[in-house]
């Protein structure tokens, strides 16, 4: 039996156990012996496994098919290309640039696996035969984006699972990598201009195609639009921060926080980019302050323009349309904080910013209360009034200001945290805190919570940062803040004892006793912990 005959019938055996993989009629054993053929393939004779597989990577089969033919070869290639020839290697990297070119001209059959499956399997080809293949192909991928949507989202792809696999998952190490490094580094010139501009464009004519009803064109260019964000995330993380800074890529991501289709995929750039360290290279000094100074202006655009959102309160809240989204904008601007603060372009943005957290802290939704909250106990503790280690060197010391408050509160702490501003967050945790059940056997769970522990445990989290939270910014303000506190001790005290009246007055069996009570409780409960956070203060 020939090679090629071997290959054949070998294609044929993958189409079985695939039909048998996606059949829902085939028995347990069937699949297990699917799975385990698969295996056998990845791990036995590979010449002609290579060819069924490019075989099977063909449009004229069905689309399970071509995914198992992809998956397979893509697995030979990372892992076994040694052991290939030549002349193999060269077929491969031809057929894998001819189906990244086929499928962008598929239209309205391209699926997404299809898509991704054909980049990936470029990048993997581009990774293992070198820098100089990637040199070559990166003028052809823009070549090739000028082609039409589906064929700008596939190139974006191919750039974004090249830069990830050298930088993430490559384990080769010595002058191989180095050379692609440096590949790489260089293609940034080329590359973020190249995506910025495909940002631009192709959002523009998505408006357009939407406006004319055509809303698979609309669709097409939405999708350039986020594989063009994807790829601005496998770059941000390394690319040099000059080169980022005056990029227009912060300016972009900025733009697309605003949008809702497209903000997630924005915020994780802003977040890729929040991850970086301030660099000890001299040259790199200055862009970095720029870089993190038009960052945090974009984060609190967005913390603000979300808070200002029709309907924000329910939108933020439990099953709203902004309310995964809005943790995680919480979250990137506490590490933001945590490590860029003193970057911010100016005082009065650094206050606005203060002034968006607060309204999140306040927010009902406790898993998003909780995020906020985590940003101010970085900043409490990076102004020095929370006990730990401080890991920055003074992010909070800003140049920019220095003054005394009546308080005693003097330099950065009392420019970049503010006594009313210390004064009204502990009033927010107040109300947070007045929320809170006592006992969660009566408590009605949350739809976000899991169980009742679960959301006994997401109290007793909240209550405890809330009670650091209050202790510092106690010693950053001592007068305006002991002086809310003292009025919420009141106003605790006497709605507990209104309800016990309310209680005695409406009788032992009643549901409205039970509320009573259990207002009065949390009332009582919120009264203390405020106390007891202050107390080492006074």
């Amino acid at each position: 039996m020939s090679n090629v005959q071997a290959a054949a019938q070998l294609a044929d055996s993958i189409v079985q156990a695939t039909a048998i993989t996606h059949n829902p009629a085939s028995t347990p054993q069937q699949r297990a012996e699917a799975v385990q053929f698969f295996e056998q393939l990845k791990h036995g004779e590979i010449h002609s496994t290579v060819y069924a597989a490019a075989v099977l990577t063909g449009n004229e089969y069905a689309l399970e098919v071509q995914m198992s033919a992809y998956s397979l070869l893509q697995y030979l290639v990372r892992n076994r290309w040694s052991e290939l020839s030549a002349d193999e290697h060269q077929k491969i990297t031809q057929l894998a640039y001819q189906h990244m070119k086929d499928v962008g001209h598929l239209g309205n059959q391209a699926a997404w696996p299809l898509k991704s499956k054909s980049a990936m399997l470029l990048a993997a080809v581009t990774r293992q035969q070198g820098p100089e293949t990637f040199a070559a192909l990166l003028p052809q991928l823009i070549t090739s984006a000028a082609e039409g949507p589906m064929q700008a989202e596939i190139s974006c792809m191919v750039m974004q699972f090249v830069s990830e696999d050298i930088t993430q998952f490559e384990e080769r190490g010595g002058e191989w990598k180095r050379s692609y490094l440096s590949a790489l580094l260089a293609s940034v010139e080329t590359v973020l201009p190249f995506v910025v501009q495909l940002l631009q464009s192709n959002f523009q004519a998505g408006i357009t195609s939407a406006s004319q009803n055509q809303p698979e064109a609309a669709r097409q260019h939405a999708a350039v639009v986020s594989a063009a964000l994807g790829t601005l995330g496998g770059y941000v993380e390394w690319s040099p921060m000059g080169r980022l800074s005056t990029g227009n890529v912060v300016e972009a991501c900025s733009f697309f926080l605003g949008v809702p289709d497209f903000r997630d995929p924005a915020l994780a750039v802003v977040k890729q980019i929040v991850g970086r360290k301030p660099s000890k290279d001299p040259e790199e000094i200055e862009a970095y302050g720029s870089l993190m100074s038009k960052v945090g202006d974009a984060l609190c655009q967005a913390a603000g323009a979300l808070l200002a959102i029709p309907n924000a309160q329910d939108e933020l809240g439990i099953e709203g349309s902004a309310e995964e989204y809005g943790r995680r904008l919480c979250g990137v601007v506490a590490a933001f904080a945590d490590h860029h603060w003193s970057q911010m372009s100016s005082v009065q943005q650094q206050h606005t910013l203060l002034r968006h957290m607060l309204e999140y802290v306040r927010h009902p939704h406790l898993p998003l209360a909780t995020v906020a909250l985590s940003f101010w106990g970085t900043m409490m503790r990076e102004a020095g009034a929370v006990p730990g280690p401080s890991n920055k060197a003074s992010p909070m010391q800003s140049p920019r200001t220095s003054m005394t408050d009546g308080d005693g509160v003097t330099g950065a702490k009392a420019s970049v945290i503010p006594p009313e501003c210390c004064q009204l967050l502990v009033q927010g945790l107040a109300d947070q805190l007045l929320r809170l059940p006592v006992r969660f056997e009566d408590a009605e769970v949350p739809l976000w919570a899991d169980s009742a522990a679960d959301y006994k445990e997401a109290v007793g989290t909240f209550r405890s940062q809330a009670k650091i939270v209050t202790r510092a910014a106690a010693k950053l303000a001592p007068t305006p803040v002991l002086t809310s506190i003292a009025a919420f001790q009141q106003s605790c005290i006497a709605t507990a004892t209104a309800s016990n009246n309310a209680a005695a007055a409406a009788g032992p069996t009643t549901q409205q006793l039970q509320q009573q009570l259990q207002q009065g409780h949390m009332a009582l409960e919120a009264a203390v912990i405020l106390l007891e956070s202050v107390l080492p203060s006074m």
